[in-house]
């Protein structure tokens, strides 16, 4: 039984180290390989926690690696794609604050911004000094005023 521990030992502590090569090659700005990582990474996630089951028997999500194939593809531009993976988190923890804030910020970048707001308005409801979602709902109140009328002394079109 002591080899299978150290087994699953060690492909977690891969799995660990491809998740965050793939972080790296995503700011390097090699994006296809750093989600290929990601990808390769939750895999092995899987195996190693496929046939775990939380208090209610619901197969266990590894949440971390869902956001990090979530990273991967945000940083790559493919918004879409990772919005559906920052959504895989929230099936299985609603309230789960990085799937939150992931979630809404790409809803956001989307130009889904109702739907951005709202989860953002949730976030604060849970914890009402989180900074994420306050910046958050800035950046959308910040969009709605802003009426373009030209450049200003700094450069900046208004």
């Amino acid at each position: 039984m002591e080899w299978r521990n150290k087994w699953k030992s060690t492909n977690i502590t891969m799995s660990n180290i491809l998740l965050q090569t793939s972080s790296l090659l995503s700011s390097m700005g090699e994006h296809t390989e750093a989600i290929e990582v990601a990808l390769r990474g939750r895999k092995m996630i899987v195996v190693l926690y496929g046939n775990e089951l939380d208090a209610n028997g619901k197969p266990q999500e590894h949440l971390q690696s869902l956001i990090d194939v979530g990273n991967a593809y945000l940083h790559a531009g493919h918004l879409t794609t990772a919005k559906t993976w920052y959504k895989r988190v929230l099936e299985s923890v609603p309230n789960h604050s990085t799937g939150m804030n992931n979630y809404a910020a790409t809803c956001y970048r989307l130009g889904e911004n109702e739907q951005a707001e709202k989860i953002f308005i949730q976030m604060l409801k849970h914890n009402p000094r989180d900074r994420r979602a306050m910046e958050g709902i800035q950046m959308i109140n910040k969009g709605k005023k802003k009426k373009l009328k030209g450049w200003n002394l700094w450069g900046d079109y208004e």
